[in-house]
C-alpha cells in the first residue's frame, strides 16, 4: 500500500484550467422579453406604495406632537364635527362631518387641513398604484401560459379590481365628499 502511494504524481497546478460554459437556450426567452414592461409598472407602483407610507408616517409624526382637545373638536360651535345649518325639518339630525373629525383629532386641530390634505394624497396615490398594477396585470395576460400563470393573472385582476372599487368608493369618496 504505501509503494502505491509513492509512485503516484502530482499534477502540474501551475497551469490555469479555462473551461467554456455552454450556452444554454431559456426556455420562451423571446415571449418573455414581454414581461419587461409589466414589471417596470410592479416597480413603479411599488414606488408610489412607498411614498404612500412615507407620507403616512409624516401623518403618525403629526399625530405624536398634536394637541388633543376632544371635547374641544366636537364643539357644535366650532364647526369641526357639526356643520352648521339654518333650516332643519322635524326629526332631521344634525350633519356630522366624521372624516375631518377623525382627522382633526389625529393630527389636532391646528393641522387639520394639512393633515386632510396628506390623507387625500395617500389615497390618490394609492388608487394610482392600484390602476398602474390592473395595466400590468393586463399586459400579463399576453405572456404563455407556464404554470398556470394566466389563472394567477385572471385572480389577480380580479382582486385588484375590487380593491380599486373599494379604495375609491368607501376611503376617496368619503374624504372628498361635503
Amino acid at each position: 500500500m504505501p509503494d502505491v502511494l509513492k509512485t503516484r504524481t502530482k499534477k502540474d497546478t501551475s497551469k490555469a484550467l479555462h473551461r467554456k460554459l455552454k450556452k444554454k437556450q431559456v426556455q420562451f426567452g423571446e415571449e418573455w422579453q414581454a414581461v419587461r414592461l409589466p414589471f417596470l409598472l410592479f416597480v413603479i407602483g411599488l414606488g408610489l406604495w412607498g411614498l404612500m407610507w412615507i407620507i403616512q408616517a409624516v401623518i403618525l409624526i403629526l399625530a405624536f406632537i398634536a394637541e388633543n382637545n376632544y371635547g374641544a373638536l366636537a364643539d357644535p360651535n366650532r364647526n369641526i364635527l357639526y356643520t352648521q345649518r339654518v333650516n332643519y325639518a322635524v326629526g332631521e339630525y344634525e350633519p356630522v362631518d366624521r372624516v375631518s373629525f377623525a382627522i382633526a383629532v389625529l393630527v389636532g386641530d391646528g393641522q387639520k387641513g394639512l393633515g386632510k390634505g396628506l390623507v387625500i394624497t395617500c389615497e390618490v396615490l394609492n388608487i394610482c398604484r392600484h390602476i398602474v398594477w390592473i395595466v400590468a396585470y393586463v399586459l400579463c395576460l399576453g405572456l404563455p401560459n407556464v404554470f398556470s400563470s394566466r389563472g394567477q393573472i385572471i385572480a389577480l385582476l380580479s382582486v385588484g379590481g375590487v380593491n380599486l372599487l373599494v379604495c375609491l368608493i368607501l376611503k376617496l369618496l368619503p374624504l372628498v365628499a361635503r
